[in-house]
């Protein structure tokens, strides 16, 4: 007896448990979705973009390691929703810093649907090119 009265209990909290990650999985999706791409340059540096949907809006985390300090890059960005080809685009210029990285953190509106966004980052110094594509 007492062993089916454990079982039972063991089951039921089993249940529980399950039912609570099942009810919790959707909110922490449209929440917090997020993509990493890692890639090179046209001159050997390297880069990471980082793309989360959180509160409305597409978080665009761009950064690049090369190795001068103090070079101006000019930065583009599109946002182009996929399905009807729309783009929105952002242009603007950075500084690298004293390691030689380059740092491009901007908010995007997120509309419904995939939105592919697309980063350009071009040294006026050396003319390295800096380019990374990413859905979400």
């Amino acid at each position: 007896m007492r062993r089916t009265r454990r079982t039972i209990a063991v089951l039921a909290g089993t249940a529980t448990g399950a039912g609570l990650l099942i009810a919790a999985a959707p909110a922490a999706d449209a929440a917090g979705v997020e993509r990493q791409k890692y890639g090179t340059c046209s001159q050997g540096s390297t880069w990471k973009l980082e793309l989360e949907r959180e509160h409305g809006l597409i978080d665009v985390d761009f950064d690049a390691d090369t190795p001068r300090a103090g070079v101006t890059w000019k930065v583009k960005i599109k946002h182009k929703r996929v399905k009807n080809n729309k783009k929105w685009v952002y242009r603007s210029t950075t500084r690298s810093d004293r390691d030689g990285e380059v740092d491009v953190d901007r908010h995007l509106k997120n509309r419904k649907g995939k939105d592919r966004v697309v980063v350009r980052v071009k040294s006026r110094a050396t003319g390295e090119v800096c380019r990374a594509a990413l859905t979400i």
